[in-house]
């Protein structure tokens, strides 16, 4: 998937929101750095899915986060979301291939419902209540 997203301009605009769905929705084990590693894509995930950020702020956010941040564990859900990589793969176009991405960190980020609120205070906690979007970046800009 990131051959593609990387090899064609044209599908350069979705790979930290590939990235951040991945991560989040095949973790591995509660480990100090798998903790940081999951917090972070699950907080640009939901800056990203709930609040329209730009996912391409995701390194940023991350690189602001981490080191200085705590995080616990947050136990994966059974089921991480009814969509996966081959629902990405199916896409014919650059904007088919946006759209299934779109649609597939939404499935993620609502499989993870029961982890919302701890995500959403992690956000509020290292970004500040009145940062909204993270450099005043939404999708699309």
């Amino acid at each position: 998937m990131l051959t593609r997203e990387y090899g064609d301009l044209a599908y350069f605009r979705v790979p930290q929101l590939w990235v951040d769905t991945y991560a989040v929705q095949h973790p591995s084990g509660p480990e100090r750095r798998t903790i940081q590693s999951l917090a972070l894509h699950l907080i640009t995930l939901c800056l990203a899915v709930e609040r329209g950020a730009n996912p391409a702020v995701g390194p940023n956010v991350h690189r602001r986060v981490a080191g200085r941040a705590t995080f616990h564990w947050l136990e994966p859900p059974t089921r991480r979301g009814r969509l996966n990589v081959a629902d990405v793969r199916r896409a014919a176009s650059a904007a088919e291939h946006a759209a299934a991405v779109d649609e597939l960190a939404r499935d993620v980020w609502a499989a993870w419902e029961p982890h919302h609120a701890a995500v959403r205070a992690w956000i509020e906690r290292e970004l500040g209540a009145s940062r909204r979007h993270p450099r005043g970046q939404r999708r699309g800009a």
